[in-house]
This record gives structure tokens, C-alpha cells and sequence, in this order.
């Protein structure tokens, strides 16, 4: 039974990466972690970030862009959506486990008044004249000791810059890596007035009374400090990306580990691939 909460006092996604990996490798308790980052686009752990978004425009425009550890699909993340993340003492959760976790949110919003639905791949949506809108996105790590399940919260996004940024630079890449499901989206903000991702944390708390986890705030900082920047790097964000095949100018062109390697088939000396060639 999870009786405490946690809300994260960083707002970079790379940080509250860290955060989410040293709570699950570091610690035993099971609790929920909530955190707000500034303006990003995280990647499922399997995804081609070319076929998702375009890491060029996110640069030119100052928006980070990550992979995250787990799987599922590629998300944006601003000052207003909030993210969840649950941590068990489990090596393997069950779809009673899923079901059960996001019950706690979804309990929360009826009694808000608030009719939702757990789609049956993955995350939330919410009724609103007559139509469905996805709120939350999930997805899990699995290590052999813990496990936790977490996700996103759309309560007061900048909805046009979410459409904006998850849009594919390169959509006819052939790849086998993991595709996102596109769901008409919609804020929670839109069905209760007034909600921001701070109030939803705080009437959250009160209403499954939930007490705050004490944290050792020294051990946090220096596993961040020693692990953030490099999830920032290219060897996470890009060259984890699985092999992928387009053509350019006339040439076929593999793309392995974000380098290309092949044209026509042909090995080439390596560069890094960029979509400012296409």
C-alpha cells in the first residue's frame, strides 16, 4: 500500500531522470514521486527520435530532448503537465499492479466529478462532450529488485507546442523501432477549473492522505551531479537509437547508432547523421 509522496524540487528533465534511478536503485521505499520540467521531448527507451520529433528544431527552439530508461511512446513535457512515477518493491508488476496504480489517480478525479478511462495499451483519457481525450501516457522499469511505473499528467500543457514538437522530421524512416500511439489530447484543466499541476499534487495528498517521504537530500545531489550529464549526451539521447534505413539525395542510406555506415548498401566512412542533409 503506497502511503507516501514525494514532489521534486528540480525542474530538468535529466535531473529528474537521475532522481527517478536513484530512488529506484538506491532506496527500498515504495512511495509516489511527482515532478514538473521545463519545455522537453522524452523518447521511449526504443524509439528513432527522427521518426518522433525533429531534434533540429527542438535545438534551434531550446528544448531539450531525452531518452528515458523505460519503454512506450515519445512525450512533451512543460511547466503544465505533471509526471508521476511509482515505485515498488517488485521485480516483475502485474496488470493488477498497473490498474491498481493508476486507480489512485483516477479515484481522485471522480470524486472531482471527472469521468476517465484506462485505455487498454497505455495511459488515461477523459470524457469531455461526449468525446475522449488522453491525459496520461505511462510506462515501467523492471530491475530484479524494484520496479515503477510511471507517467504523465496533461493538466494545463501548451497543447499547440505538444503538437508542434511531436511532430516526425523524417516519417518514411524504415526502421523496427518502437512507434509512438497518436491520441487526441486534451488538459485536465479543461474538465476542473482552475486545476494547476501544483494544486492537483496538493489536493492529491490530502484526499489518499499521504504522508511526505524524508529523502537524504546529500546522496541525491552527488548521484545527480556524478550521472545527469551524461543522459543529456549523444551517446543516450542518440546513438542508442536503433538502426534505421532512408534514402537521401538518390542514396539509401543506414543509419547505425546514429552514424551513417552504408550507402546503397556500400560502407562509407562514418559521420554522424543529421537531418539538416535531407
Amino acid at each position: 500500500m503506497i502511503t507516501k509522496t514525494y514532489f521534486s524540487a528540480f525542474q530538468n528533465i535529466f535531473q529528474n531522470l537521475c532522481l527517478e534511478d536513484y530512488f529506484l536503485r538506491e532506496t527500498e521505499e515504495e512511495f509516489i514521486l511527482f515532478y514538473i520540467n521545463t519545455p522537453c521531448v522524452v523518447l521511449g527507451n526504443f524509439q528513432n527520435p527522427w521518426k518522433e520529433t525533429s531534434p533540429l528544431a527542438l535545438s534551434e527552439n531550446e528544448v531539450a530532448l531525452a531518452r528515458r530508461q523505460s519503454g512506450g511512446g515519445t512525450v512533451f513535457h512543460d511547466e503544465g503537465n505533471l509526471n508521476f512515477c511509482i515505485f515498488r518493491n517488485k521485480p516483475l508488476l502485474t496488470d493488477i499492479d498497473k490498474t491498481d496504480h493508476l486507480e489512485l489517480i483516477q479515484s481522485f478525479l471522480r470524486q472531482r466529478g471527472v469521468v476517465t478511462e484506462k485505455l487498454s495499451k497505455s495511459g488515461m483519457v477523459f470524457l469531455k462532450d461526449g468525446v475522449l481525450h488522453k491525459f496520461s501516457g505511462e510506462a515501467f522499469k523492471q530491475t530484479k529488485q524494484r520496479s515503477f511505473h510511471h507517467g504523465t499528467l496533461l493538466i494545463k500543457s501548451q497543447l499547440d507546442l505538444l503538437e508542434k514538437y511531436l511532430r516526425p522530421a523524417l516519417p518514411q524512416i524504415k526502421t523496427k523501432a518502437i512507434a509512438s500511439n497518436p491520441h487526441r489530447v486534451g488538459n485536465l484543466s479543461e474538465v476542473i477549473e482552475g486545476l494547476t499541476p501544483l494544486s492537483f499534487y496538493q489536493e492529491f495528498q490530502s484526499f489518499h492522505e499521504l504522508l511526505t517521504l524524508d529523502v537524504d537530500f546529500g546522496a541525491i545531489h552527488k548521484y545527480i551531479l556524478e550521472k545527469a550529464h551524461l543522459l543529456a549526451g549523444p551517446e543516450i539521447v542518440l546513438k542508442k537509437t536503433p538502426e534505421f534505413i532512408l534514402r537521401q539525395n538518390e542514396k539509401e542510406l543506414t543509419v547505425r547508432r546514429g552514424q551513417v555506415v552504408l550507402e546503397d548498401g556500400v560502407e562509407v566512412r562514418e559521420r554522424d547523421f543529421s537531418e539538416r542533409e535531407i
